[in-house]
C-alpha cells in the first residue's frame, strides 16, 4: 500500500509540473473588454447561436491568439466520439456485467458505486466502449464545474464502458495523446468548451463543440510521453492497492479463524 500511494503521488506530481510548464508558456488570459460586450453581436457575426455566453470577447481572443501560435482544432488531430444518453439501465452483479461508468466516475480513482451492465441492455456495446489511451471528458453536467475536463483512461479501464454522457476523443495517428490531454486541460481550451455549452439545469455539449476547440500548440522541452505513462501508472497503483486489500483480507480471515 505505500508503494501505490507513493506511486500515485508521483504521477499526480508529474501531470502537474508538466501542465504548469506548459501553461506558463501560454498568452495570458487578460480580459480586454468588458464581459457585457458580448451581450450585443451584429447579425452578420451570429454563428447558429443565441446565448451570450458563446460570443464573449475573451473565448474570441483566446481562440484568436492560440491560431496565430499555430494552434489546431480538435477536429484536425482526433476524432470526437458520443454514443446516444438514453439505454435501459439493467444493472447486474459484477460477474454477470460490464463496469459502466458515469461522467463523475471519470475522475475518481476508484469510482464510487460503479455499476454494472447486461450486455442485453445496449443495442451497440462497442459505442459505449472506452480504449486504454483514449480520452474521455464528461460531455453532460454543469459548465461551472468539470464539464469538458479530460482525463486519459488507463490501461485497467480498458474495455471499460462509459454512459451516453460521456464523450471520447481519439488522437489521430501520429499525434500524441498526452499532449492532446494537457491541452485539453489548460484554461484556454476549458473557457471554450463552456462557453459553448448550452442548457439550463445541466449544460451539455456535443461532438461539434469538441471538434472546434482551438488547442495550444505543443512546446519544446516537453517529453509528452511521461503525461501518458503517469496517467497509465494510475493502473499500476490500483493493482497494487487490490493486492494490498487482498493481503489484509486473507490475514483477518486466517487470523478469525486461529481465534475461533
Amino acid at each position: 500500500m505505500h508503494e501505490a500511494v507513493t506511486l500515485k503521488q508521483k504521477s499526480r506530481v508529474t501531470l502537474n509540473e508538466i501542465q504548469s510548464k506548459y501553461e506558463s508558456h501560454l498568452p495570458k488570459l487578460k480580459r480586454k473588454t468588458d464581459l457585457s460586450a458580448g451581450w450585443t453581436v451584429k447579425s452578420r457575426h451570429l454563428a447558429g447561436r443565441l446565448d451570450a455566453a458563446s460570443y464573449d470577447p475573451l473565448v474570441t481572443n483566446v481562440r484568436t491568439s492560440l491560431h496565430r501560435l499555430g494552434g489546431k482544432r480538435v477536429d484536425e488531430v482526433a476524432s470526437v466520439l458520443k454514443p446516444p444518453g438514453r439505454y435501459k439501465t439493467t444493472y447486474v452483479a459484477p460477474v454477470h456485467g460490464t463496469p459502466i461508468m458515469s461522467g463523475t466516475q471519470l475522475l475518481q480513482h476508484t469510482p464510487i458505486n460503479l455499476q454494472f451492465i447486461a450486455a442485453r441492455a445496449l443495442r451497440n456495446k462497442h459505442d459505449y466502449e472506452v480504449r486504454a489511451g483514449w480520452l474521455a471528458y464528461q460531455a453532460d453536467g454543469r459548465a461551472e464545474e468539470t464539464l469538458g475536463l479530460p482525463v486519459m483512461v488507463s490501461p485497467d479501464r480498458d474495455g471499460w464502458l462509459a454512459s451516453g454522457h460521456v464523450g471520447r476523443i481519439i488522437a489521430n495517428k501520429g499525434i500524441n495523446p498526452g499532449w492532446l490531454c494537457a491541452a485539453l486541460r489548460t484554461p484556454h481550451c476549458q473557457i471554450q468548451i463552456k462557453a459553448l455549452a448550452s442548457g439550463s439545469v445541466v449544460d451539455s455539449t456535443f461532438p461539434n463543440d469538441m471538434e472546434s476547440v482551438v488547442l495550444p500548440p505543443p512546446i519544446e522541452g516537453i517529453r509528452w510521453s511521461r503525461v501518458t505513462d503517469a496517467w497509465f501508472d494510475f493502473a499500476k497503483v490500483t493493482e497494487l492497492e487490490n493486492r494490498a486489500i487482498k493481503t489484509l483480507e486473507r490475514k483477518l480471515m486466517q487470523s478469525d479463524l486461529h481465534l475461533n
